[in-house]
């Protein structure tokens, strides 16, 4: 692992010569990012090793948010100017299909309520509530895809049933469950 907590020494003296003079171009935060990103695909790998890349790589962009790093960055932006109508779960490898996935959790992760305590800013622990805990049900799903969004639906137990928000999330990921279409077969809900 990186050691990025000791970033001054692992970069070494100001005079080196594979640093510039420019310091805003020290940022150990990125590659903090990068360890919470791999770190989610090993895990996510060992429990679930046939998911989908939108899930994993969005949860893997995730992490890092999670995790209180910069998340944005090329992924994000690259999306969000540029290719904002990129599709979610037809996968290109490109960084606007890596913004999109990201985008998506994020969006999951707030309309369940985020931390559970109205605050949106990641506090760096799990709660166990409202976005925190549907963002660990989507990570255990074992069902891939959007189908693993269904089976969030599916499987409630009155003695799971999730707070407020957290439902509302379950609700919108099951807006995007694919339905059979008489006319063309499943497809995507509008």
């Amino acid at each position: 692992m990186v050691d990025a907590l000791d970033w001054a020494n692992r970069v070494g003296p100001n005079d080196s010569p594979w640093r510039d003079a420019n310091p805003a171009n020290d940022r150990p935060e990125l590659y903090e990012g990068t360890v919470a990103h791999e770190l989610q695909h090993l895990l996510h790998n060992y429990s679930d090793p046939g998911e989908l890349s939108w899930v994993d790589e969005g949860l893997a962009d995730f992490a890092i948010f999670l995790n209180g790093l910069d998340a944005g960055g090329s992924h994000l932006s690259n999306q969000q100017v540029f290719y904002e109508e990129t599709s979610l779960t037809r996968w290109g490898s490109t960084l606007a299909n890596y913004g999109a996935s990201f985008t998506y959790f994020q969006y999951l992760w707030e309309q369940a309520g985020g931390n559970g305590d109205g605050t949106y800013t990641p506090d760096k622990q799990y709660d166990g509530k409202a976005g925190d805990l549907l963002i660990k049900k989507i990570f255990e799903e074992q069902a891939d895809g959007m189908t693993g969004g269904g089976h969030l639906l599916d499987h409630r137990g009155a003695a799971e049933e999730p707070p407020g928000h957290h439902r509302r999330a379950v609700r919108h990921v099951g807006r995007a469950v694919p339905r059979p279409r008489p006319d063309r077969g499943a497809g995507l809900r509008r």
